[in-house]
């Protein structure tokens, strides 16, 4: 999401400590460069407009960048410097230049995305954002008493949500009345797994439950090993966040769970008995994805693993452009994911080579994608798009934009694909949270209810939303449990 825009945050504090450096790299050479460029940047077989402006400034030389896609208009990256191959070059974040004759190439961000600029008399203007059809007020709310990072669960009438003080809350989905409530003093980031008569919940003390879902009373509980990290919400000043935890997965009786520490276990589900364990020596903050034979695992450090289901051995590794922040989906043979270097991959299961890969401009991808009916839904996060994609290709069937971060999954009915939408405070691109409504067979916005900025870095709909019935149920991350009736 942020390997480019976050730089400046920190322009600031790179100034006050560089600037004598700064000022050593910049010579009469910076002329062939300096000015307003512009052109088209490809990734594989996509590609993007793109501008930029260089200016010599007191300090040295400063690179702008505007890129129409991620709707970042002369975007502050950073201060150039000369490379040792005679171009230029702003090493940390992977940007660099070189004049070709009348053209300026190089590389933006990433090595596999490559730009041809030809001298400019103007950049591209902003445009100014969508407006869309406003949604409807909730029916009614609930207040949690603490924030809810993240996803709604719900089934047979009853909406499950965990919050970051430790409580799961039961509420009835026709009102959002209370019907129980559990303390467990320790933190959720992660939803939890429903089933016809019970919850299993995981939270950041590593301990997993399984909760009888009408009570809310414990059956049993293991013990799987927090982390000793702390756990780094978003804000101004981090661009390396882990919000959100795992989910528990079930299959054939077994619950499958990674710690954040790196641990993968494998339970059965009617008594917690442990069945394997392995350490995948990474971090985990994304739900595994599970087939009929393996467990796939995505990591921070930067990995997929696919695990054998039966002895938890390894059987494949794929290294990743970024860290594995999305869950892993299975599609037949192929396992769909993305990550915070930018791209969404679907793997063959079998051996973990690449069907396809799909660029996503600098944005993360966040979102547990969903299939339904042999089509991917899946949001993103700069990007501010939802879009559908067919899995065998990654080819886009539409693609929308909802003016802030889609980091839930989308909930599709019939007609209609949901999401709730997150936006940041004082960011260097534009977002709005919100909730929104598409058709789900062209992605046409049919109504999008605002949510106002909070006190807060993060305000809006981090987590999925839920329908049960014919009430949609939205997680804010104020605290609020929110229903809308589905007319």
């Amino acid at each position: 999401m942020r390997a480019i825009v976050v730089v400046a945050a920190v322009l600031v504090v790179t100034h006050l400590l560089q600037a004598p450096e700064r000022l050593r790299n910049a010579t009469h050479d910076d002329a062939a460069i300096v000015g307003m460029w512009s052109g088209t940047a490809t990734a594989g077989t996509e590609s993007a407009e793109v501008a930029v402006d260089i200016r010599r400034v007191k300090d040295g030389v400063r690179l702008f960048v505007t890129l129409p896609r991620l709707h970042a208009w002369r975007m502050p990256v950073g201060y150039l410097k000369r490379s040792a191959n005679g171009g230029w070059e702003i090493a940390d974040w992977h940007v660099t230049l070189k004049r070709r004759g009348d053209t300026l190439v190089g590389e933006l961000g990433d090595p596999r995305v490559m730009f041809e600029l030809l001298r400019a008399d103007a950049l591209p203007e902003e445009v100014p954002a969508p407006t869309y059809p406003d949604g409807p007020a909730p029916d009614w709310t609930y207040d949690a008493g603490a924030p809810l990072w993240a996803s709604v669960i719900a089934l047979d009438g009853i909406a499950y949500a965990a919050d970051a003080r430790g409580t799961l809350h039961a509420v009835r989905s026709s009102d959002g009345s209370l019907v129980w409530k559990r303390e467990l003093g320790s933190a959720f980031y992660g939803a939890p797994l429903i089933t016809t008569d019970a919850l299993f919940a995981f939270n950041d003390a590593g301990i997993l439950r399984e909760v009888d879902r009408k009570s809310g009373k414990d059956m049993w509980q293991a013990e799987l090993g927090g982390d000793s990290s702390p756990r780094v919400l978003p804000a101004g000043d981090v661009f390396d966040f882990d919000y959100h935890a795992p989910a528990p997965m079930l299959k054939d009786d077994i619950v499958y769970i990674a710690s954040s520490a790196g641990v993968v276990h494998a339970l059965g589900a009617a008594t917690g008995k442990p069945q394997w364990r392995v350490d995948v020596k990474a971090r985990v903050r994304a739900t595994v994805g599970v087939s009929s034979s393996q467990v796939f695992v995505g990591t921070l450090g930067n990995d997929l693993i696919a695990l054998d289901r039966a002895s938890g051995a390894e059987r494949w590794r794929f290294k990743a452009t970024g860290p594995v922040t999305s869950a892993p989906g299975v599609f037949g043979d192929l396992v769909l994911f993305g990550n915070r270097g930018s791209w969404i991959t679907a793997l063959h299961a079998a051996d973990g080579t690449p069907a396809w890969s799909r660029y996503d401009w600098f944005s993360w991808i966040e979102s547990d994608g969903r299939f339904v009916d042999d089509v991917y839904y899946v949001g993103s996060s700069d990007l501010r798009a939802v879009r559908a994609l067919d899995p065998k290709s990654g080819k886009p069937l539409w693609e929308v934009d909802v003016l802030g971060w889609a980091w839930g999954t989308p909930a599709v009915t019939r007609d209609t694909v949901y999401v709730g939408v997150a936006a940041p405070q004082k960011y260097v691109t534009r977002h709005a949270a919100g909730l929104v409504a598409l058709d789900r067979k062209t992605g046409a916005v049919r109504w999008r209810r605002p949510v106002p900025l909070g006190e807060s870095f993060v305000s809006g709909y981090t987590g999925s939303v839920a329908i049960e019935g014919n009430v949609l149920i939205a997680p804010n991350v104020s605290g609020r449990l929110e229903g809308y009736k589905l007319r």
